[in-house]
């Protein structure tokens, strides 16, 4: 392990679900104390949709064209100014804006997630290492959460502007993070290659088949659980 470039990705790691942590495990219940919460499934599916569609042409772009840490400064930026929007709609209880942000808000965050694992493994020699830099990811998920929780700001749509202000930060920072320049750079984009077709023989190995059904029905639960655990927590007055 490089220890120069170490601290550093310890504190991207930090950051990035610092970050997180601020507007998605709160979401439900923002929407909830401002009257939609009628809208708490459809927000959180149109993360899950993000999540699948955004990555994907990403990760291509960053895999081609760009330098890994300077597309996730700029998603990270961009999208501080759509979290510092989202307030707004809430608050006017617009369910139709509040969505469509949200989503946005989903289709800019949750490459990053991956960007943060790839420049991760691009500085470190050999996977067993990457455990120790992923669990600072965790520490600073557990530090928002703490933070809010005792600021009494859990159903607040101020934890939007604290993640809008750790994206400036984290997007700022990322462009002092060592160069991870595209590994695919000079090679031809296919439709076969935006379509992930390459990706889809991987389930003919059993294990994978396995693993992926395995990650499915588990999201299942966790889903509702990050969308209705701090619902049912202030029902039951439970800070």
């Amino acid at each position: 392990m490089d220890l120069n470039k170490t601290p550093r990705l310890l504190v991207m790691m930090f950051i990035q679900y610092f970050m997180q942590g601020a507007w998605n495990m709160t979401m439900g219940l923002v929407l909830s104390t401002y009257g939609m919460a009628t809208i708490i499934g459809s927000s959180y599916a149109l993360l899950g949709l993000a999540t699948i569609l955004s990555p994907l042409f990403i990760g291509m772009v960053a895999d081609r064209f760009f330098s890994s840490q300077k597309v996730m400064a700029i998603l990270h930026l961009i999208n501080a100014g759509v979290l510092l929007f989202v307030p707004q709609f809430i608050e006017a209880q617009n369910t139709g804006m509040t969505l469509t942000m949200i989503f946005l808000v989903g289709l800019l965050f949750y490459p990053t997630t991956a960007l943060a694992n790839s420049i991760s493994f691009s500085h470190i020699n050999g996977v067993k290492y990457f455990p120790f830099i992923r669990v600072f990811g965790t520490f600073g998920f557990m530090v928002i959460g703490f933070i809010i929780g005792e600021m009494g700001y859990s159903g607040n749509t101020i934890t939007w502007y604290i993640a809008s202000a750790s994206g400036v930060v984290l997007g700022l920072y990322c462009f002092t993070l060592p160069n991870t320049p595209p590994k695919a750079k000079g090679s031809v984009f296919t439709l076969r290659d935006l379509l992930c077709l390459d990706a889809l023989a991987l389930f003919k190995d059993r294990s994978f088949s396995v693993l992926m059904l395995s990650i499915f029905v588990l999201m299942i639960p966790k889903t509702a659980y990050s969308a209705y655990i701090p619902v049912f927590f202030k029902s039951a007055w439970i800070r």
